[in-house]
Protein backbone atom coordinates (compact mmCIF):
# COMPACT_ATOMS: atom_id res chain seq x y z
CA UNK A 1 0.00 0.00 0.00
CA UNK A 2 1.27 3.44 -0.87
CA UNK A 3 0.46 6.48 -2.96
CA UNK A 4 -1.71 5.83 -6.00
CA UNK A 5 -0.69 8.09 -8.90
CA UNK A 6 -3.62 9.02 -11.14
CA UNK A 7 -3.37 10.80 -14.51
CA UNK A 8 -6.54 12.86 -15.08
CA UNK A 9 -6.35 13.66 -18.78
CA UNK A 10 -8.77 16.39 -19.79
CA UNK A 11 -10.19 16.43 -16.27
CA UNK A 12 -10.62 19.39 -13.94
CA UNK A 13 -10.47 19.18 -10.13
CA UNK A 14 -13.47 21.50 -9.65
CA UNK A 15 -15.79 19.95 -12.27
CA UNK A 16 -18.80 18.07 -10.80
CA UNK A 17 -18.85 15.72 -13.82
CA UNK A 18 -15.13 14.95 -13.44
CA UNK A 19 -15.66 14.37 -9.71
CA UNK A 20 -18.43 11.88 -10.58
CA UNK A 21 -16.10 10.08 -13.02
CA UNK A 22 -13.33 9.90 -10.40
CA UNK A 23 -15.83 8.43 -7.92
CA UNK A 24 -16.80 5.76 -10.48
CA UNK A 25 -13.12 4.92 -10.99
CA UNK A 26 -12.29 4.71 -7.29
CA UNK A 27 -15.37 2.59 -6.58
CA UNK A 28 -14.28 0.21 -9.35
CA UNK A 29 -10.69 0.09 -8.05
CA UNK A 30 -11.97 -0.64 -4.55
CA UNK A 31 -14.20 -3.45 -5.87
CA UNK A 32 -11.15 -4.91 -7.65
CA UNK A 33 -9.22 -5.00 -4.36
CA UNK A 34 -6.77 -2.21 -5.20
CA UNK A 35 -5.34 -0.73 -1.98
CA UNK A 36 -3.94 2.74 -1.56
CA UNK A 37 -2.90 4.89 1.34
CA UNK A 38 -2.90 8.24 -0.46
CA UNK A 39 -3.72 9.57 -3.93
CA UNK A 40 -1.72 11.99 -6.08
CA UNK A 41 -3.77 13.45 -8.94
CA UNK A 42 -1.80 14.53 -11.99
CA UNK A 43 -4.03 17.02 -13.90
CA UNK A 44 -3.18 17.15 -17.60
CA UNK A 45 -5.17 19.42 -19.89
CA UNK A 46 -4.57 21.69 -22.83
CA UNK A 47 -3.39 24.30 -23.41
CA UNK A 48 -0.97 24.10 -20.45
CA UNK A 49 -0.10 20.40 -20.67
CA UNK A 50 -0.31 18.00 -23.61
CA UNK A 51 -0.69 14.33 -22.66
CA UNK A 52 0.46 13.26 -26.12
CA UNK A 53 3.79 15.01 -25.44
CA UNK A 54 4.26 14.16 -21.74
CA UNK A 55 2.92 10.59 -21.48
CA UNK A 56 3.47 10.57 -17.68
CA UNK A 57 3.81 7.21 -15.92
CA UNK A 58 1.00 6.49 -13.43
CA UNK A 59 -0.80 3.65 -11.68
CA UNK A 60 -4.15 4.74 -13.14
CA UNK A 61 -4.95 6.88 -16.18
CA UNK A 62 -8.40 8.41 -16.73
CA UNK A 63 -9.36 9.94 -20.09
CA UNK A 64 -12.18 12.44 -19.41
CA UNK A 65 -14.04 13.04 -22.69
CA UNK A 66 -11.14 13.77 -25.05
CA UNK A 67 -12.59 15.36 -28.23
CA UNK A 68 -11.99 13.43 -31.44
CA UNK A 69 -13.10 15.92 -34.03
CA UNK A 70 -11.65 17.13 -37.27
CA UNK A 71 -8.40 18.86 -36.30
CA UNK A 72 -8.87 22.62 -36.04
CA UNK A 73 -12.68 22.54 -36.11
CA UNK A 74 -12.96 22.77 -32.31
CA UNK A 75 -9.35 23.75 -31.57
CA UNK A 76 -10.05 26.73 -29.33
CA UNK A 77 -9.53 27.83 -25.75
CA UNK A 78 -12.10 26.13 -23.57
CA UNK A 79 -13.62 22.68 -23.49
CA UNK A 80 -12.55 21.56 -26.96
CA UNK A 81 -8.79 22.01 -27.13
CA UNK A 82 -7.23 19.40 -29.39
CA UNK A 83 -3.54 18.58 -29.45
CA UNK A 84 -1.65 19.34 -32.64
CA UNK A 85 -0.40 15.73 -32.36
CA UNK A 86 -3.94 14.30 -32.17
CA UNK A 87 -4.51 10.97 -33.91
CA UNK A 88 -6.04 7.80 -32.49
CA UNK A 89 -2.71 6.03 -33.10
CA UNK A 90 -0.87 8.61 -30.99
CA UNK A 91 -3.46 8.26 -28.24
CA UNK A 92 -2.94 4.48 -28.23
CA UNK A 93 0.84 4.98 -28.03
CA UNK A 94 0.62 7.62 -25.26
CA UNK A 95 -1.81 5.59 -23.14
CA UNK A 96 0.35 2.49 -23.48
CA UNK A 97 3.47 4.48 -22.48
CA UNK A 98 1.96 5.48 -19.12
CA UNK A 99 2.50 1.88 -17.98
CA UNK A 100 -0.73 2.25 -16.00
CA UNK A 101 -2.21 -0.84 -14.40
CA UNK A 102 -5.70 0.52 -15.09
CA UNK A 103 -6.84 2.87 -17.85
CA UNK A 104 -10.39 4.24 -17.72
CA UNK A 105 -11.70 5.82 -20.92
CA UNK A 106 -14.91 7.88 -20.76
CA UNK A 107 -16.35 8.82 -24.12
CA UNK A 108 -18.52 7.95 -27.08
CA UNK A 109 -18.64 8.76 -30.80
CA UNK A 110 -17.28 12.33 -30.59
CA UNK A 111 -14.49 11.45 -28.16
CA UNK A 112 -11.39 9.29 -27.96
CA UNK A 113 -13.35 6.27 -26.71
CA UNK A 114 -12.42 2.72 -25.83
CA UNK A 115 -14.25 1.69 -28.97
CA UNK A 116 -11.96 3.88 -31.08
CA UNK A 117 -8.77 2.99 -29.19
CA UNK A 118 -9.48 -0.70 -29.63
CA UNK A 119 -6.86 -3.19 -28.45
CA UNK A 120 -3.80 -2.00 -26.57
CA UNK A 121 -0.77 -4.32 -26.40
CA UNK A 122 -0.41 -5.83 -22.93
CA UNK A 123 -3.94 -4.88 -21.85
CA UNK A 124 -7.32 -6.54 -21.81
CA UNK A 125 -10.33 -4.34 -22.52
CA UNK A 126 -13.82 -4.42 -21.09
CA UNK A 127 -16.86 -2.18 -21.27
CA UNK A 128 -18.31 -1.39 -17.86
CA UNK A 129 -22.06 -1.41 -18.31
CA UNK A 130 -23.13 0.17 -15.01
CA UNK A 131 -22.10 3.66 -16.16
CA UNK A 132 -23.32 3.45 -19.75
CA UNK A 133 -25.45 6.46 -20.64
CA UNK A 134 -24.65 8.32 -17.37
CA UNK A 135 -23.93 11.84 -18.61
CA UNK A 136 -24.13 10.42 -22.14
CA UNK A 137 -21.04 8.29 -21.87
CA UNK A 138 -19.70 4.79 -22.06
CA UNK A 139 -16.80 3.68 -19.90
CA UNK A 140 -14.15 1.31 -21.15
CA UNK A 141 -11.53 -0.14 -18.86
CA UNK A 142 -8.13 -1.47 -19.86
CA UNK A 143 -6.40 -3.70 -17.31
CA UNK A 144 -2.71 -4.51 -17.70
CA UNK A 145 -2.23 -8.24 -18.32
CA UNK A 146 0.33 -8.36 -15.48
CA UNK A 147 -2.40 -7.19 -13.05
CA UNK A 148 -4.81 -9.88 -14.26
CA UNK A 149 -2.12 -12.56 -13.94
CA UNK A 150 -1.27 -11.45 -10.39
CA UNK A 151 -4.98 -11.37 -9.41
CA UNK A 152 -5.46 -14.89 -10.78
CA UNK A 153 -2.46 -16.14 -8.81
CA UNK A 154 -3.79 -14.54 -5.60
CA UNK A 155 -7.19 -16.22 -6.13
CA UNK A 156 -5.60 -19.71 -6.23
Amino acid sequence: MGTLIVNNVGGHPESPNDLWRRQVVFRDLYERGVDWEDVHHNWIDLPERDFLVEQPVADVTILHFIPDRELGRFNCVGLFNISALHTIERWRFAVHNTFSNYVYVFGDDDEVSGKKLGALPGYSQEQIEHVKNRLGTTLYLYVAESVRANAARRAM
